[in-house]
């Protein structure tokens, strides 16, 4: 059999080419580590945030107005972020932050929540302080950034009581539960999702929004169901102090809002007024 065999110039040639894949393979191999294990972080990564619209501004909170490097509570941080347009979502409590995250101050904070738009409330127990620490989270270019909600304690000796302290004033509500059921007569049938919510925070709650898939409901303080509506049981206004636990229900109207089904997944979430959303995803029986 004839066996087909290159010319020497087109030999090498083939070498030369295949030798600049393998060059740039391995630039592009070693370009993506480095982007991964040593991401930009400090004051350049700060720098490098262009936003016109994130200028200082004031933050209305219960004792007045306070510029945001005064800002010391929960209540305080929700009303400038949502001036913002920011989101803030609470998470469960976590072990630890992890992650490849650094600290900043809260005025670099908020530049980064300004450009993410959504910001997460996290909290974990430290072993060194023996306290709960509370944290505020978002991220720049997959790098996590947080800010500390509040100053932290030096450690204490082995020989003293663990410190047991409140922690600043703060709003944590928990959707414990969410079940839904089919009511009514056969030609007045309706949903009604039981929400079970608990406030589990260190200062009172005031919910003052319900909607589902990002539309609000018709109609508050309503115990029965209303034709093509939705509608809730829950105050304009719902204040749950601290420790406290209330049932929301939300009555759908079967088959006349928004075309919605048996078997759809939808997405309920209650609005605090400190700027706080609680989601749960309810499937329709």
């Amino acid at each position: 059999m004839c066996k087909l065999k290159l010319p020497f110039y087109h030999r090498r040639w083939l070498s030369k080419i295949l030798l600049m894949i393998f060059l740039v393979g391995i630039v592009g191999i070693a370009f993506v580590v480095f982007k991964v294990y040593f991401p930009e972080v400090g004051d350049n990564l700060i720098n490098n945030i262009e936003s016109s619209s994130v200028n200082p501004v004031t933050a209305v909170s219960l004792e007045g107005e306070s510029t945001f490097n005064e800002i010391t509570t929960i209540e305080d941080v929700c009303q400038d972020l949502a001036k913002l347009g920011c989101v803030i979502v609470n998470v469960t409590e976590t072990a630890g932050q992890g992650g490849a995250g650094f600290q900043v101050e809260y005025s670099e904070f908020r530049k980064v929540a300004a450009i993410q738009k959504i910001v997460f409330f996290m909290s974990y127990y430290d072993d060194t302080y023996r306290k709960n620490v509370y944290y505020l989270t978002t991220a720049f270019e997959n790098i996590m950034v947080v800010w500390v909600l509040e100053e932290r304690i030096l450690p204490i000796s082995d020989d003293e009581e663990p410190y047991d302290e409140s922690p600043t004033s703060f709003e944590k509500v928990e959707i414990q539960s969410g079940i839904c059921a089919k009511k009514g007569a056969a030609s007045n049938e309706y949903w009604n999702v039981t929400l079970k919510m608990k406030n589990t925070g260190t200062a009172t709650s005031t919910l003052v929004g319900c909607f589902i898939n990002e539309i609000g409901v018709n109609a508050y303080n309503m115990a029965a169901p209303v034709d093509g509506q939705a509608v809730t049981d829950m105050d304009e206004r719902e204040d749950i102090i601290s420790g406290a636990t209330i049932y929301v229900n939300i009555l759908i109207d079967y088959d006349k809002y928004l075309s919605l089904t048996s078997g759809t997944t939808i997405n309920i979430k209650i609005h605090s007024a400190v700027g706080m959303d609680y989601m749960k995803l309810i499937e329709l029986v």
